[in-house]
Formats: C-alpha cells, sequence, structure tokens
C-alpha cells in the first residue's frame, strides 16, 4: 500500500483497508474450513430424514410390516398410508386449482418512485386453502425481496395482495419475479408450490437532478463562437428579466430591492453571449467503479452526466459525450439529451464492470471541436489519476479549457460502511487524500470541481470548487450524509 500521502483522511483511509482486508481473511477462513465444506453437507443431507412426511412414511411402513405378527399393527399402518394419499390428493386438487396473476403497472416509473406491486389470487377449487406464502422479487428496489404469510383463504373465493417498493437501485431495466405461492396441509406433511418462472422487466427512467451551474470557458477559436446570441440564459451583461430563486443560483445574481417587496427571493438573468462546445468524457472503466447498485460511482456518474447534460444544453451549448464503446458527437437540442440518456440507461452494470482500462481522452482527442471545454468525470483514484494526468496535460496545452469533476470514491465507501453486509466491488482499492492529490491538476490551470455522497432527499447534486486551505483535507472524510444519491 502506497503510504507517500500524509494527513488524516489517509490515516483514516489506511485503516479502513485493513479492517475490510481482515473480515475478508476471516470470511475466507469459515467457508474454506472442512466443517462449512463437508459435515454441514452431510448434516444437511440427514436432515431430511426428520421431514414430518418421511417420519409418517416410515411409521406406516414399520407398521405394515408389523402386521406379520400383529393384525392391530397391519390395519394401522394401511389407514396410516391411506391418510396420506387422502391428504396428498386433496391438496394436490386445491394445487392445481390455484391461480394468480401481477396487475401490470400504469405510466412510467422513474428512479425514487414508490411502486405498488398488487397480486390477485384465485381459489378455483372447492376446497379451502389453508394458512400460505406469497413470496415475490423487485429488483428495481434495494430490498428486493418480498414475503408474507396470508390468512386461509375460503374455496371458490378471490384475494389481493399487494405491496410497495421504492425504486432505489438505479435507472435502466430491471426484473420483476419469480413469484410462488407455498403452502402446506395442516400436519407439514407436503408441501406445495405455485410458481411463475416468468420474469417480466419494467424499465425506470432516470430522474434528472438539479446540479450547481458548471461554469465553461468559450474562446475565439471555438467553431460556434458568436453564431447566436439569445439562444439561452447565460453570464451575458444583456438584461433579460428576472425570475423566482432557484438553489444553487448566485448571490450576485438576486435582485435584492424586488426582493424586499415580501415576494421571496428574484434573481436577474442575462442573455447568453455565445455557444460553446462542451465535451463530456465519462471514466466508466469497472477497475475504477466502487459500490452496488444506486450507492455506486457509476451510478453517481450517470446522474450527473444526465444534470451536466441538460444544464449545457438548456444554456443553448453544444455538448459531445464519449464513454467507453459510445460516442455522441457534439450537437444540441433536447433530441440529442434524449438520444445521450436512451444509451447511459442502457449501459448496465455488467457492461461497467466487463469494461476495461481505455485511455479515453487519447482515443476521442480527433473528435474534440477545436479549443472546445473537456469535462472529464471520473471516480478519484490514484492510480487513475496518474494514467490521465498526462493526456489532461496535453489537452491544456493545445488551449482546451479542462475541468476534471472527480467522484467522492471515500464518501461511497463511507456510506457502504454503515451496514456491513454490503461488500464494494472494489474491495481493496485504497483511498487517498483527495483533495492533495487534486491540488496538482489545479496548480496547472485545470478547473476541478469534487461530487460527494448526498441525500436523496435533497434531488440535488453538489459540485463542489477545490479549496486550497489546509481545512479542506479534513472535511474529505466528514460529515458524509447517508441516504441514496440525488
Amino acid at each position: 500500500m502506497n503510504s507517500t500521502s500524509s494527513g488524516a483522511p489517509q490515516a483514516d483511509s489506511v485503516t479502513l483497508h485493513r479492517n475490510v482486508q481482515s473480515l475478508r481473511e476471516i470470511w475466507q477462513e469459515a467457508t474454506q474450513s472442512p466443517l462449512r465444506q463437508q459435515d454441514v453437507s452431510v448434516l444437511h443431507a440427514w436432515r431430511a430424514l426428520a421431514h414430518p412426511r418421511v417420519i409418517a412414511y416410515q411409521a406406516a411402513g414399520i407398521l405394515i410390516l408389523c402386521g406379520i405378527f400383529s393384525r392391530f399393527a397391519l390395519a394401522a399402518g394401511l389407514a396410516l398410508a391411506l391418510s396420506l394419499t387422502i391428504i396428498y390428493w386433496y391438496y394436490k386438487a386445491l394445487h392445481v386449482r390455484l391461480e394468480f396473476r401481477r396487475r401490470p403497472f400504469s405510466g412510467a416509473i422513474r428512479e425514487g418512485d414508490a411502486v405498488d406491486v398488487i397480486f390477485e389470487v384465485r381459489n378455483l377449487s372447492d376446497f379451502k386453502l389453508p394458512y400460505w406464502t406469497l413470496e415475490d422479487r423487485f429488483t428495481a428496489s434495494r430490498h428486493a425481496h418480498f414475503r408474507d404469510v396470508r390468512e386461509p383463504l375460503s374455496a371458490r373465493a378471490l384475494t389481493r395482495v399487494s405491496y410497495r417498493r421504492h425504486c432505489d437501485s438505479g435507472m435502466g431495466d430491471f426484473q420483476l419475479g419469480p413469484t410462488e405461492i407455498s403452502f402446506t396441509d395442516p400436519w407439514g406433511f407436503f408441501e406445495y408450490r405455485v410458481r411463475d418462472e416468468s420474469k417480466p422487466q419494467i424499465r425506470v427512467h432516470p430522474l434528472v437532478v438539479q446540479i450547481d451551474e458548471l461554469k465553461v470557458q468559450p474562446t475565439p477559436d471555438n467553431l460556434h463562437f458568436g453564431l447566436h446570441e439569445t439562444l439561452g440564459r447565460g453570464v451575458s451583461v444583456n438584461f433579460s428579466g428576472v425570475r423566482p430563486y432557484n438553489q444553487g443560483d448566485s448571490l450576485r445574481q438576486i435582485a435584492w430591492r424586488l426582493s424586499s417587496r415580501g415576494e421571496g427571493l428574484i434573481v436577474k438573468e442575462f442573455e447568453k453571449s455565445v455557444a460553446v462546445d462542451v465535451q463530456l468524457v465519462l471514466n466508466f472503466a469497472g477497475v475504477w467503479q466502487l459500490g452496488r447498485d444506486s450507492i455506486s460511482t457509476w451510478e453517481m456518474m450517470k446522474d450527473l452526466t444526465l444534470a451536466l447534460l441538460r444544464q449545457q444544453i438548456e444554456q443553448g451549448n453544444r455538448v459531445g459525450v464519449y464513454f467507453p464503446h459510445v460516442m455522441h458527437e457534439t450537437s444540441g437540442g433536447m433530441e440529442h439529451f434524449h438520444r445521450v440518456a436512451e444509451r447511459i440507461v442502457d449501459y448496465d452494470r455488467q457492461a461497467i464492470l466487463q469494461t476495461p482500462h481505455v485511455a479515453l481522452l487519447d482515443h476521442y482527442r480527433a473528435f474534440f471541436p477545436r479549443r472546445s471545454h473537456i469535462v472529464y468525470v471520473s471516480p478519484f483514484q490514484r492510480g487513475e489519476l496518474e494514467r490521465s494526468r498526462a493526456s489532461l496535460r496535453s489537452l491544456r496545452a493545445e488551449s482546451h479549457p479542462v475541468t476534471v469533476v472527480a467522484i467522492d470514491t471515500h464518501s461511497v465507501w463511507r456510506q457502504h460502511m454503515s451496514d456491513l453486509r454490503d461488500v464494494p466491488i472494489g474491495l481493496t482499492l485504497q483511498f487517498a487524500d483527495l483533495e492533495r492529490e487534486l491540488m496538482e491538476l489545479k496548480a496547472e490551470g485545470m478547473d476541478v470541481q469534487i461530487v460527494r455522497w448526498t441525500s436523496s432527499s435533497e434531488k440535488w447534486l453538489r459540485l463542489e470548487s477545490l479549496r486550497p486551505d489546509s481545512q479542506a483535507a479534513e472535511s474529505a472524510g466528514e460529515g458524509v450524509p447517508r441516504g441514496g444519491p440525488a
């Protein structure tokens, strides 16, 4: 482990790394022990002999054998065997006539939405269904498994079962099911299952959140410099109007005289003077990712990309988006936004984890318009920064304005540490002093922004500018809010 960095966050990171390494070693030793691999499997095989059905059949067989010496034992054995047969076919007939179906969802589903899953269960037989259990899976939720024990259901009766889940596993396609209804006879002799192996898919659309304004730098060499003056609102000197204050607006734009009338804060707006070409380069390589489901660096990158893309398009800028195996050349308009959004939503977890490291900045360099603003979005790891620093310097030397948006993996790690049952994918990755490493890029004239884990209730992504003071490092590992990504 590299220990060249100093400071409190470095020490804290080393401690976390060692603790998880020791936990993993304990887990490996336990799973590789003879008790786990051999004795437990043997005990599990013998455990089946204690099932009430096996005991009942054994008792019936023993009584029938004893019938050689006693007619009473023979009668008892035959009666027991006949009773087991009647019980089996009684509940088998009920099992065959038991039907259920899932009611379809209405409307589009977005991240964070609460979804009600409703089943209709019908007992078409002439027998009463005893206590029964319904099990289902809703993978769009971090709490995917559902299990509920239900009251007995009368013959020819219909009932509804519903449960609610929040779509907090991120965006994309998810599966429902398999669904299963199981029940036993009152004595527990036989177990019956009605199973639906079909796994219908639902699509969770992204919730495009608000984000702090990303400052982009136009240059006179930009191909579209000055072609349209008022297509969007920005930081021109030409006043265009006022509107209510929104979270994230600069305090310098507040019209204090109008705000003093008691109708809330009012913000002044100005025309946008130039169009800027912005290139979003996304490092989705699996080797640098950390997390699981919605608590992951790649899910934060997806949310961040959609927020940045919409923000820049609404300001009249043209945006190109590049990530492994996918390239959307520079364009503008909401049609371009929706095209890119579909590709990002479909870029699922497996595709991300199987993506090798590619020098994206060099790979797509020929497609960047001259002196366009490069926004490089990546999870922060020391090894990744060492690989990409030369490319960033080269782009800066070519007069490309460069902004590095670093996903703070430390904050994602701390969220996982709140529940030791969640084992992050990047288990062996080390965490360094985030601000200290990125200060070198800022000293070279590059803009550096940091995105940390934020509460899902805020529906807001924070772009924090790198602070050069000594207290910035101390805040890297402290005060990380709990919850999902915005």
